[in-house]
C-alpha cells in the first residue's frame, strides 16, 4: 500500500487501480479528493467513474427542484 501511495504521489494521479498476481482486480488506492469507484466485467477493470459530491460543487441534491443555486 506505501508503494502505490508512492506512486500516486509520483505520478500526479488521483487513483491507482491494483490487481493481484492472479491479474484479478484487488482495489483502488486513492488521495481521496474525488470518490472514484472502479467499473468491473467480471474480474478485469474496465474503467473508472469519478464522483463528487454535490456539496463540493455548491449543488444542492439532483431532486431539488433549486438545483445549482447558491444555499
Amino acid at each position: 500500500m506505501l508503494d502505490a501511495a508512492r506512486k500516486i504521489t509520483g505520478l500526479g494521479v488521483g487513483a491507482l487501480p491494483i490487481r493481484g498476481s492472479d491479474e484479478r482486480f484487488k482495489g483502488v488506492p486513492t488521495d481521496h479528493k474525488v470518490r472514484r469507484l472502479p467499473v468491473i466485467a467480471g474480474h478485469i477493470l474496465i474503467g473508472m467513474v469519478a464522483r463528487v459530491p454535490a456539496a463540493r460543487e455548491g449543488l444542492r441534491s439532483p431532486l431539488s427542484p433549486h438545483r445549482g443555486e447558491p444555499h
